[in-house]
């Protein structure tokens, strides 16, 4: 399984980031920073870390491919 990760680079703590992917990769889920769609059409959901704005940005990108995202503000 796989998880395109959205991120808001001045509120996110490095620290929580770090034991979230770690987390993922015990559960045998692979995170991929967002870099393109490609990466979003090659994932099985999404996950966005920031405010209001980087979780609709996350959702509108994620919905022309039907990925759910996971908000986390």
């Amino acid at each position: 399984m796989k998880a395109v990760m959205f991120l808001n680079p001045t509120g996110v703590d490095k620290s929580v980031l770090k034991e979230i992917k770690s987390r993922l990769i015990e559960e045998e889920i692979t995170p991929v920073m967002y870099e393109s769609d490609e990466d979003i059409k090659s994932s099985d959901f999404a996950i966005a870390f920031g405010g209001d704005g980087t979780i609709i940005h996350a959702a509108k990108l994620c919905s022309a491919y039907k990925k759910s995202v996971l908000g986390i503000n």
